[in-house]
């Protein structure tokens, strides 16, 4: 794992570690996540901007709309319930744009 993806590793273990379920998959070892590899290493903080911001980012990141899509995906399914309401709104809308362009 390089070094910005560790990151976005913390964050998510953070965010697990707010709820019992997360604390209790981490003791189990059943973060699956661990173990998953990419090519690609977002920005610290890059999925707290806003829906517009993340969609540029992402577009100007990957090399078409579905690799874009895919990334996005890929964030929203690492964080799993960990994600707040608003959080999830604002990805969510990403995902809209996203799929508008």
């Amino acid at each position: 794992m390089t070094s910005d993806m560790l990151l976005v590793y913390e964050m998510l273990v953070d965010d697990i570690l707010e709820s019992e379920e997360g604390i209790e998959l981490l003791s189990e070892n059943k973060l699956w996540v661990k173990g998953v590899k990419t090519k690609w290493d977002p920005p610290k903080g890059f999925f707290t901007q806003s829906a517009s911001k993340i969609v540029s980012g992402l577009m100007s990141a990957s090399k078409d709309k579905k690799q874009a899509m895919s990334r996005l995906n890929f964030y929203i399914n690492r964080a799993g319930k960990s994600l707040s309401t608003e959080d999830k709104s604002r990805l969510e809308k990403a995902k809209d744009l996203l799929s508008k362009k």
